[in-house]
């Protein structure tokens, strides 16, 4: 089966964790895996960052968002069909992307809800 590489990233939590900024790995999948999939299994490898309290939201970026991802969310919420194949989420380029953003402790359902919706994020670090 041909396979894709590509790199993920995720945005830091505090200024503690900047020591090993940008947390990029490379990863190579099947091209044929569906988006759930190459998502769930990079949460299951505890890429991303724990924060006290539980209240991480993330939105994962592959050019544009496809999914929202919480801490206290037991799976991802897509924006995105979470069957289609991760080669349809990644352009012809030699070297591919997928980013976690870190949208701090905003309320994921709102942040999920703004991204369906078309409207504007809430601002990641509250009414500032």
């Amino acid at each position: 089966m041909p396979t894709i590489n590509f790199a993920i990233s995720r945005s830091s939590v505090c200024a503690g964790d900047d020591a090993d900024a940008p947390h990029s790995r490379s990863v190579a999948v099947s091209d044929t895996m569906p988006i759930k999939f190459v998502i769930q299994s990079i949460l299951d490898s505890g890429y991303l960052a724990e924060i006290s309290g539980g209240h991480a939201t993330w939105i994962v970026e592959l050019g544009s968002p496809v999914a929202v991802v919480a801490q206290q969310w037991s799976k991802p919420r897509f924006l995105a069909n979470p069957d289609s194949p991760i080669s349809e989420f990644i352009n012809d380029s030699k070297f591919k992307s997928l980013h976690f953003n870190y949208w701090v402790q905003q309320d994921p359902e709102l942040v999920f809800n703004c991204l369906m919706d078309g409207k504007p994020l809430p601002n990641r670090y509250g009414d500032a």
